[in-house]
């Protein structure tokens, strides 16, 4: 990563505190919520530093395609027990599914160049940011060795906990579906992501449903970048879709897991479906990480 880059990251991290802030202060529209003595004194401050991040030369980086609920609807972590929130610096990152009772699956561009003492994953919680569920601290960390974060090929990834999970109903491991799934099949998504292109963030937990788009058509509209190991779900009208911030997290059929959130062109946009890593195409690299694992 260039100094440039590393520099951009730092001001887009500000940017997010900032949404976080301006969650705990105004609400996000989800809920009531309670207003944090800390978040309205640093409201002021936090929004100069996100109006320099914006004038700072790093929209590049913004809208490069990013991995990423729009359209969606309020949900209760007991009806999607098995997503996680994860976190860095105690912000919310990326989205993951619960696989079994110490490993979460994620997306490889979550990951990298994340040193795993920096990240926390929180289970059973419907809000991102208020006390609810749990924090657990993360022993390591594992990518697909042929991750391509320019194409966002094999982009998938597992976080190893250093404590078992309590499974619950708030709590629980989703299967994985090995098999291809049929194009026109609906699928749900689920994340605390943006609401919309340009934000904000959601506090609270969101779900979609999506169908599964065909994979010519999808490599049709959005070019050979499309490849083998990604699968494209959404409406051709646009309107619903996963967004900013709900990288990572679940594509699933029948509480089976089948992709991860990977990238988009914009979100919820017209003739762009997003993109997930197809868990049919990486299932074996899942199968071997796992079992030696155990």
């Amino acid at each position: 990563m260039d100094v440039d880059d590393a520099r951009c990251r730092e001001n887009l991290k500000q940017k997010e505190i900032v949404s976080m802030v301006n969650t705990l202060v105004l609400g996000d529209g989800d809920g009531d919520g309670e207003v944090s003595p800390v978040a309205g004194s640093l409201h002021s401050e936090l929004e100069r530093v996100g109006d320099a991040t914006m004038a700072s030369g790093c929209l590049s980086l913004e809208s490069r395609p990013d991995p990423r609920i729009v359209g969606g609807f309020p949900a209760d972590i007991a009806n999607i027990p098995y997503i996680v929130s994860i976190q860095l610096y105690g912000i919310h990152h990326c989205g993951g599914s619960i696989i079994n009772n110490h490993t979460i699956l994620t997306a490889a561009h979550c990951l990298t160049g994340v040193p795993h003492r920096l990240l926390k994953v929180k289970v059973g919680g419907t809000s991102r940011y208020r006390k609810d569920g749990e924090l657990f601290s993360v022993a390591d960390l594992q990518t697909h060795e042929k991750f391509n974060p320019k194409t966002m090929d094999y982009d998938i990834g597992v976080i190893r906990l250093t404590k078992n999970l309590t499974l619950s109903r708030k709590v629980k491991a989703i299967p994985i579906n090995p098999e291809r799934v049929a194009d026109g099949t609906y699928a749900t998504i689920a994340g605390w992501g943006f609401k919309s292109m340009n934000g904000p963030p959601s506090d609270r937990l969101r779900y979609a449903r999506v169908p599964i788009v065909n994979q010519t058509a999808c490599r049709n509209l959005l070019g050979k970048t499309v490849t083998d190991r990604m699968l494209c779900a959404g409406y051709l009208k646009g309107g619903t879709d996963a967004c900013q911030m709900d990288s990572g997290g679940p594509l699933s059929v029948r509480e089976q897991l089948v992709g991860i959130v990977s990238w988009g062109v914009g979100c919820a946009l017209a003739d762009k479906p997003g993109v997930y890593s197809r868990l049919d195409a990486l299932y074996p690299w899942l199968d071997q990480v796992l079992n030696k694992s155990k």
